[in-house]
């Protein structure tokens, strides 16, 4: 099973050419319980970045998917392409 990570709105096109059966997909933008959020990153992120970009951050350091899907474009403020 691999592990994938989503931000944003990416194309169906795109999540179908890499999601398939006993893919474990998981929505980076979501707060988890149990992390802290903007503690885990400081230092890592510029404080300008909204909560948004933060928590997909920390959710990519702390769930290390094997593949991260992330809109850059419209779905996303321009942060996104830093982060990604």
């Amino acid at each position: 099973m691999i592990k994938i990570g989503i931000a944003g709105v990416p194309s169906q096109q795109i999540l179908d050419a890499h999601i398939g059966d006993g893919s474990d997909v998981v929505d980076l933008d979501m707060p988890m319980d149990g992390v802290e959020y903007f503690d885990a990153i400081e230092g890592l992120s510029p404080r300008v970045y909204c909560a948004t970009l933060r928590t997909i951050m920390v959710n990519a350091l702390v769930l290390k998917p094997e593949i991260i899907i992330a809109d850059v474009g419209e779905g996303k403020c321009d942060g996104m392409r830093f982060i990604a």
